[in-house]
């Protein structure tokens, strides 16, 4: 049986082509590719934080005084939930990702993703 993907939740890595940063392996195409074949988009809302900390990372490797407009514009998008649907943090993603980080998983930005995929039953 071939399982046909309706949601995916989103890694910050597939959101930085977005707002102008290269990830090497990453087709900058791939979020349009998906949404054009009807794949509903996600992001948990708390990893909001480490995709502005990789933001301002790569403005200050080039030198920027401020983040481009585009790049405004397109935090702009993400919170308005143009094309991206952002997850409201529960006390269950939390739990699990605290328990992931106890078992010795010491990256919380992912423990958060795996957490949140696992309790929505979604793809990441």
């Amino acid at each position: 049986m071939i399982a046909i993907l309706k949601d995916v939740i989103l890694d910050t890595s597939y959101l930085l082509p977005l707002f102008g940063v290269k990830v090497e392996g990453i087709d900058e195409n791939i979020l349009f590719e998906l949404s054009n074949q009807g794949i509903n988009l996600f992001y948990p809302k708390l990893l909001i934080i480490e995709l502005i900390a990789k933001i301002g990372r790569e403005a200050a490797k080039r030198g920027l005084l401020e983040p481009p407009i585009e790049t405004i514009e397109a935090l702009n998008a993400l919170l308005l939930e143009v094309d991206i649907n952002l997850i409201e943090p529960s006390i269950k993603h939390l739990e699990t990702a605290i328990k992931l980080r106890i078992l010795g998983h010491k990256d919380m930005f992912d423990n958060i993703l795996y957490a949140t995929a696992f309790h929505e039953k979604s793809i990441y």
